[in-house]
């Protein structure tokens, strides 16, 4: 079975290393990304929220 193209959000909050609360925050100001609607349901592209984390991430060094 293929990886999903959407996930919830409290998933994508997992990913990203918030709290679920803090992902609703951010959803509910609009500035969670990938958010899509579908009727009162929440769920996160996954593809937008990768890219995100890339342009986010981009030119960070890991090294400390």
């Amino acid at each position: 079975m293929a990886d999903p193209l959407l996930v919830s959000l409290t998933e994508a909050a997992r990913i990203c290393g918030i709290g679920r609360t803090r992902a609703y925050q951010m959803a509910a100001a609009g500035t969670f990304p990938g958010i899509v609607r579908i009727g009162r349901s929440v769920r996160v592209s996954v593809r937008r929220l990768e890219e995100w984390i890339e342009a986010e991430t981009a030119g960070r060094s890991t090294a400390a």
